[in-house]
């Protein structure tokens, strides 16, 4: 739909990749600053967690993965 309306839909994909990579890295300087420690299994889990929501939720849908997501939380 983004090339009919005459957006370059990969354009999109590779600024949307880059501003998450941007959040995360954002987010784990701000964990190793307020912690003052770093380790492997630092992020472990947090993508263990949704990864649980995912899967409760549906992997081929978001507003499941979403309602997953608060299932779990709850």
């Amino acid at each position: 739909m983004a090339r009919l309306l005459g957006v370059r839909a990969n354009t999109v994909i590779a600024t949307a990749f880059a501003i998450s990579g941007l959040l995360a890295g954002v987010a784990a300087l701000l964990l190793v600053a307020q912690t003052a420690t770093l380790t492997p299994t630092m992020g472990l889990n947090p993508v263990i967690i949704a990864f649980v929501a995912t899967v409760i939720g549906g992997m081929a849908s978001l507003p499941g993965a979403v309602l997953g997501g608060f299932t779990l939380g709850c």
